[in-house]
């Protein structure tokens, strides 16, 4: 009951700190939907200013109880968005393989009615987190089916993965 008080407080509050103290209560009080929002928030909050090793903390934490809390959110998060923002913060911290190992934990679990817009994301994630570590795997074989994924229509999506393309192409030395 404590924590619900709190994450009561810090939510009509809302500092600078705001999203990450309510994360924490939320989640000690065992508010799930607001813990995760609040997680993403607090991640977000954190790359903002230059600290990828909290947003990292506080994605995963948000990855860890999505399953649980999304089903109780009007809006949940996109979850392949989620994965690709925690690999993000994971490489920005110096920890890429542990973002490779998340991202294909997601990419090997998702269902087969998946949208392809979000394996797109996570075989983008996939990659970003490869070029961030010595690999001998191709990364333009996970683009090029990401291109696939996407189709023709020009979406910010589509430009960052053809961006990505041409740098894996140039890894591969196919250029």
């Amino acid at each position: 009951r404590l924590h619900t008080a709190y994450a009561e407080a810090v939510r009509e509050l809302r500092g600078t700190r705001g999203a990450a103290d309510l994360a924490r209560h939320a989640l000690a009080s065992h508010d799930l939907p607001t813990a995760l929002q609040a997680s993403v928030d607090a991640g977000d909050e954190a790359l903002a200013t230059g600290g990828p090793d909290e947003a990292a903390r506080h994605f995963t934490k948000a990855l860890e109880i999505y399953s649980r809390a999304a089903q109780h959110l009007a809006d949940p998060p996109d979850e392949a968005e989620l994965v690709a923002r925690t690999v993000d913060a994971l490489c920005g911290s110096g920890h890429p393989e542990t973002a490779l190992s998340l991202v294909d934990s997601h990419l090997a679990r998702l269902p087969a009615d998946t949208p392809p817009i979000a394996r797109a994301r996570l075989l983008l994630a996939r990659v970003e987190a490869l070029r961030s570590m010595e690999t001998d795997e191709r990364p333009s074989l996970a683009t090029a089916e990401a291109l696939e994924l996407v189709g023709p229509e020009p979406t910010q999506l589509r430009a960052r993965i053809l961006a990505m393309h041409a740098q894996a192409l140039i890894w591969d030395g196919r250029f």
